[in-house]
């Protein structure tokens, strides 16, 4: 199934009532009461069944969890990491289809916090800033509405040469 808008729409709108349920909380034994907020969501390319979400609550603990699939439907709560939960999945063949601008903020934080250096995952991180580009997530921007006061990741965006055809021949 191909999402369209509409669909993109209400996968998310399921998405944020499903973290509202008590039983998330209880699935990564998480005895607060606080919900757990939308992040992000991939979908594996040519195949929607391969969709991960991800949501963090207010203590920063993330949890994954796969709506369409038959296996447990949330990992353990886990501190965010994006090489590991977000450039892994790109690399994968995944993709971005809808990203929270407050989860930006935490990825551009993450990276700031780690080094872009350290990154082991670096497709997937140019993917990531690749979609940044697309969708005007700027260091600027994410100041204006997120407080955030790191480097602009940006800077290691790395453009992919154009190839013209007398140079692949």
């Amino acid at each position: 199934m191909i999402y369209t808008a509409k669909n993109r729409e209400e996968l998310v709108e399921q998405v944020k009532e499903y973290l509202k349920r008590s039983d998330v909380r209880e699935k990564v034994n998480d005895e607060t009461t606080e919900d757990y907020k939308f992040m992000y969501i991939l979908m594996k390319k040519f195949d929607p069944k391969e969709t991960v979400v991800a949501a963090s609550n207010e203590r920063g603990e993330t949890i994954l969890f796969y709506p369409f699939s038959d296996a447990e439907d949330v990992c353990n709560s886990l501190d965010f990491d994006p090489d590991w939960l977000l450039f892994s999945y790109l690399e994968d063949n995944f993709e971005i289809i809808e990203f929270d601008i407050d989860a930006h903020s935490d990825v551009w934080f993450g990276v700031n916090a780690f080094g872009a250096d350290s990154i082991i995952f670096p497709k997937g991180f140019q993917q990531y800033l690749a979609f940044c580009k697309q969708n005007d997530v700027t260091a600027e921007r994410l100041k204006q509405n997120c407080n955030y006061e790191g480097i602009d990741l940006m800077k290691h965006f790395q453009r992919k040469p154009h190839r013209n055809k007398e140079q692949e021949r």
